[in-house]
């Protein structure tokens, strides 16, 4: 149970990086 959790708590912190990173590039992309 406590492996699942953690799965699950990495899986949200790997796709909070990768919204970050896409939010960086497309600010980059269209600077305001």
């Amino acid at each position: 149970m406590e492996k699942r959790i953690e799965t699950t708590v990495n899986l949200i912190m790997f796709l909070s990086l990768l919204a970050t990173a896409w939010d960086l590039s497309l600010v980059h992309d269209f600077p305001w």
